[in-house]
């Protein structure tokens, strides 16, 4: 088990790179899965929703539409038979919410990696680890870029785009440091996208 927060960000970044996504989901904070999964269920049965305002337009076109989040939990059996196709032996909304906060990650893990998500950008060595800065016993940030070089060497001589700098906050609870979400993990084309995909007309 990794000992401090800097350690913790590299064993993150060999599970993504090496796309073992239960370790992934097993080095996340628990609230903030619980979290992740509140807030997805909630953009689903927006995108329930608004299938079926849209399918009682008179011409679609391909045109999307989704309804603004009210940020309450919303009631899932109207739309617990809702297919979703994005993601492996879950069948439907119903199924998807039934799953395990962390089981819930997992899932929508492997349906976002499909479309160059989570860990897509290149081996763990990329992510370099520039420090950690604690704030506090149990808060602490850890500050990495990606190495572009290996992908673009003309451009090893160049600095490092702002861009490129990321900061991974962590949480120790009971003696164990685990992730935040942060934007570098969350930031990938939406499973949305994919679902909008067999709805459109």
């Amino acid at each position: 088990m990794p000992q401090t927060p800097a350690e913790t960000a590299r064993a993150l970044f060999a599970a993504l790179e090496e796309h073992s996504w239960v370790d992934v989901a097993e080095l996340i904070d628990s609230a903030e899965i619980v979290a992740f999964r509140d807030h997805h269920l909630d953009g689903l049965v927006t995108f329930a929703e608004s299938r079926s305002i849209q399918a009682q337009l008179p011409e679609r076109h391909g045109i999307s539409l989704y309804l603004t989040h009210g940020g309450e939990r919303r009631d899932l059996e109207k739309y617990a038979d809702l297919k979703l196709p994005v993601f492996t032996d879950v069948a439907t909304l119903g199924d998807l919410a039934a799953l395990a906060p962390i089981q819930f990650l997992v899932k929508w893990i492997e349906a976002t990696q499909r479309r160059g998500g989570w860990g897509s950008r290149g081996p763990a060595s990329r992510r370099i680890i520039l420090g950690e800065v604690m704030e506090g016993d149990s808060l602490a940030h850890v500050l990495y870029r990606f190495d572009r070089s290996a992908e673009d060497p003309l451009h090893a001589s160049e600095p490092p785009e702002a861009t490129n700098t990321h900061i991974l906050t962590f949480r120790r609870a009971d003696s164990v440091w685990r992730a935040l979400v942060n934007r570098d993990l969350v930031f990938q084309p939406s499973v949305m996208m994919q679902l909008e995909s067999p709805y459109r007309r």
